[in-house]
């Protein structure tokens, strides 16, 4: 039986969707549908119990996290716990504008800023001004499972709790990098010297789910029953993923 599972769901559609626009840090709230999608995502994860939900801020994956929340069976329905390591990209100044896959010959990225273009940035590297970059918001989301998700796993050793299963309620640049880092750790993938290529996991569509489940490699012996708790002994867990989408796709068309 898993240790942990761990559902990553992306945000209804914003309104800034709708605009082809640079939209990270922007808060925009959810659209008409959008609203529609976190209520069926919500009826969609009803019959599946929750024991801890965390989410982005931002107010579309925040109103979708509540709206899952709210469907929860009164008597067991867990907190919702927003922290901005679920935040997505920032885009920086580009943050609201126009995106583009065109660049201008000649012109440096500056160059474009300064007419107000904003063309798709070339590399991992590449940020916007005041913004970040993917690696970056790679470094955030290994924090991100460093701080909200290790903690999990160690209590539930210590406790040896059972059906923990937590919802992380994102955006689809941020749960790739999360994804990414939690794989990252796999014990199969780190002694094979195998790495997780970039952007495998992107694409998630508006209340798409992708769904991990983390067992350990190494079971603590009665001698030692504690040796789990330590990070060491975590990085030898394993991590077994699987992609899905919620009923409340069947109403997308875009």
């Amino acid at each position: 039986m898993p240790i942990l599972i761990l559902t990553f769901v992306r945000h209804g559609e914003s309104v800034d969707n709708l605009r082809d626009v640079w939209a990270g840090w922007k808060d925009a709230p959810l659209s008409n549908h959008g609203m529609n999608q976190a209520k069926a995502a919500g009826e969609a994860f009803s019959s599946t119990p929750f024991s801890h939900i965390i989410t982005s801020p931002l107010l579309r994956a925040y109103d979708t996290a509540k709206a899952i929340q709210l469907a929860q069976p009164e008597s067991t329905r867990p907190e919702l716990v927003s922290t901005p390591l679920l935040k997505e990209q920032n885009f920086g100044i580009a943050e609201g504008n126009k995106w583009s896959l065109e660049r201008q010959r000649g012109l440096s990225d500056e160059e474009h800023w300064a007419k107000g273009l904003f063309p798709v940035l070339d590399g991992r590297k590449a940020r916007f001004r005041e913004g970040e970059s993917l690696d970056d918001l790679r470094d955030r989301a290994r924090q991100g499972v460093k701080e909200l998700i290790v903690p999990i796993i160690r209590d539930v050793v210590r406790e040896k709790k059972d059906n923990v299963h937590v919802a992380l309620v994102s955006h689809g640049l941020c749960i790739c990098e999360l994804v990414a880092a939690l794989l990252a750790l796999d014990y199969e993938r780190r002694s094979k010297g195998l790495e997780v290529p970039d952007r495998e996991y992107a694409g998630l569509r508006n209340t798409a789910w992708t769904r991990a489940t983390i067992d350990l490699a190494v079971r603590p012996s009665r001698q030692h029953p504690t040796q789990l708790i330590n990070d060491k002994r975590l990085h030898r867990m394993l991590v077994k993923l699987r992609r899905t989408r919620t009923a409340s796709q069947r109403s997308q068309s875009k």
